[in-house]
């Protein structure tokens, strides 16, 4: 049976869908901790001249630390508010078994995340995700994406406008002229939520499914 076919088809509610993507990030006041600041790990040089720029300037070799993650890249710029601005090169691993690349990037270790763009893909697993800008949230492991992005698992495509996909789960939610196609079964939809580990897919609004030329086609429905 096409792997496609294994997944469960329900309708429902978008906006109660959508929440459980976010809802990692979600913190209480108590549970709010002391951020933790960017560690230098390694740069062949650093330097500063004010005249210039009022930011230490890394070159060659630059290694950073924040929390589990570590960023490669080519150069950088360290701000005096702790944040980041890094250049070429760019390879951030994180565990479990992601990696992110793209050729700039600003990381800002107040709201634990990493902005990059240019030439972007984040790998998990056996699951690449290419697009031309995201949002990293390091503590969370969650990917935010605001445009056209592509997702690649084995023979089954998605592509969506925008979206959500946390490593730690699995899950993704995404929105916008939703593509999946594996093999001859395709589906469109305005969105879509998937859970990988249950094999369980949600579909919200209009839909045309062609499943082993079997066709489907269902507005939301309330």
């Amino acid at each position: 049976m096409n792997s496609t076919l294994k997944y469960i088809f329900s309708f429902g509610t978008l906006f109660a869908i959508a929440h459980f993507a976010l809802a990692q990030s979600d913190k209480t006041s108590a549970e709010l901790k002391k951020k933790e600041q960017v560690k230098i790990l390694s740069a062949n040089t650093i330097e500063r001249n004010p005249e210039i720029s009022d930011a230490n300037r890394l070159l060659g070799n630059v290694e950073l630390g924040f929390g589990e993650s570590v960023l490669y890249c080519d150069s950088a710029y360290r701000f005096n508010n702790g944040a980041f601005e890094v250049f070429s090169n760019i390879k951030v691993i994180s565990e479990p078994n992601s990696t992110l690349f793209a050729e700039y990037a600003i990381l800002n270790p107040n709201s634990e995340t990493i902005t990059v763009r240019d030439s972007v893909r984040f790998l998990h697993e056996d699951m690449q995700l290419s697009c031309r800008e995201l949002v990293y949230d390091i503590e969370n492991k969650l990917v935010h994406y605001f445009s056209r992005a592509r997702f690649v698992e084995g023979e089954k495509t998605l592509e969506s406008n925008v979206g959500t996909y946390s490593s730690n789960s699995g899950r993704l939610y995404a929105g916008g002229n939703v593509i999946i196609e594996e093999g001859m079964d395709f589906i469109a939809s305005d969105s879509i939520a998937i859970d990988k580990e249950n094999k369980f897919i949600q579909i919200f609004k209009r839909t045309h499914m062609d499943i082993n030329g079997s066709l489907i086609n269902g507005p939301l429905i309330k």
